[in-house]
């Protein structure tokens, strides 16, 4: 039964995500607010509403090692499964170089702080501030930097016309299903562990982060088979900087998060080698389907550590 409250749980955190993303564009608009600025933020916090609505449940029950193991796990498959993915799969990249290099030095800079806040195992008040302060920034850079990639984003979320009260409707909706499945994947991943003898670190890894990137794996390929590659790395890249900064400040607003990095050395290893691949990647636009298979490499090493501390 566990399973199947899993499986449902995870299904209701993305949906709930994406009515969120579509209601809040809605909402937005009829609020006349910039579309650059909508774009912006969608880009940089809504995919990782499950992230922050998981990692926030994880600390509120006191489980600090998988919150922590949520956010690492999931920068680790964006990196290694998604873009090894859309280098092994995309025919033709063409990006702006510019944009990408700024984006690299935003990524490097997330990670750098994601390590240095932890390095006193407690993310204080001065901690979740300066986490937050950073992701305002980004978004800030996002709005005079993206533009062309914000506008390609809006035009995918815009099919749709809501009135008002539907946006409404549909934002709390949103929240609701975020909320219960935020709740309900945490709770059924915790007994599935007891189960398979998993700790809190493996669960949060193999089970939560694994559960959120697949789906966004889908919708890689979708936008690798549409040509729009440009989305899917912009949003990973994003993705990546939101969830060293902005979900571990949130949730360490609702409850204080002990983190101590020195008994998970291998892991976060994986996380700053593949980010750093990645950046260099990125500077030197050097994509090539070798480059997949040692990203796909990683992964491999990345997941048998988990299953060799089963």
């Amino acid at each position: 039964m566990d399973f199947v409250i899993f499986v449902l749980s995870m299904a209701l955190l993305i949906g709930g995500a994406d009515i969120i993303i579509r209601a809040s564009h809605s909402l937005a608009l009829k609020l006349n607010i910039s579309e650059f600025i909508i774009g912006a933020s969608l880009i940089a916090l809504g995919t990782n509403l499950p992230q922050i609505a998981t990692v926030s449940a994880s600390v509120m029950d006191n489980r600090g090692d998988m919150a922590i193991s949520i956010i690492i796990g999931s920068n680790i498959f964006n990196i290694t499964l998604l873009f090894a993915t859309i280098f092994l799969l995309s025919k033709k990249i063409d990006i702006s170089k510019e944009f990408f290099i700024k984006n690299s030095f935003w990524l490097m800079a997330s990670l750098s702080l994601f390590i240095l806040v932890s390095l006193d195992k407690i993310i204080s008040i001065t901690d979740y501030t300066v986490l937050i302060i950073f992701m305002i920034a980004y978004i800030r850079f996002l709005f005079h930097d993206a533009k062309d990639i914000d506008r390609e984003f809006i035009d995918d979320i815009s099919k749709s016309k809501l009135s008002f009260v539907k946006s409404i409707f549909l934002f709390f909706t949103g929240i609701l299903a975020l909320i219960f499945g935020a709740f309900f994947s945490v709770d059924s991943a915790i007994n599935i562990a007891s189960m398979f003898k998993l700790n809190d670190w493996q669960v949060g890894i193999i089970m939560i982060s694994l559960g959120i990137s697949l789906p966004q794996l889908a919708l890689t390929i979708l936008a690798i088979y549409k040509s729009k590659v440009e989305i899917a790395m912009g949003n990973i890249i994003s993705s990546n900087i939101a969830n060293s900064t902005i979900v571990l400040g949130i949730s360490a607003i609702l409850h204080p998060i002990k983190i101590d990095l020195t008994h998970h050395i291998f892991d976060i290893s994986i996380m700053i080698i593949s980010t750093l691949f990645v950046i260099i990647i990125l500077i030197t636009k050097n994509y090539t389907r070798t480059i997949s298979i040692v990203m796909f490499l990683l992964l491999t090493l990345f997941i048998d550590n988990l299953i060799r501390g089963i």
